[in-house]
């Protein structure tokens, strides 16, 4: 926790985090100061072959809990 920071996004990407960027005119400000910011963390839990409609079958079929089994019996 670094305390209060600013954050300067330019084309959909971080160009600064400091305590005080360099604003253009024209920048809209978004007040996060009651909020912890991680810029750059992201949610990394997915599911890659699992759509929800058939779950136990799906999860059993999927080529990552093939390989675990693979490498639970080999």
């Amino acid at each position: 926790m670094r305390g209060p920071m600013e954050i300067l996004i330019e084309e959909a990407a971080i160009a600064e985090v400091s305590n005080s960027v360099g604003r253009p005119a024209d920048a809209k400000v978004v007040d996060l100061s009651d909020r912890t910011v991680c810029p750059g963390f992201i949610d990394t839990h997915v599911h890659l072959c699992v759509d929800g409609l058939n779950l136990a079958r799906q999860t059993l079929q999927c080529s990552p809990a093939k390989a675990l089994a693979g490498l639970y019996y080999a």
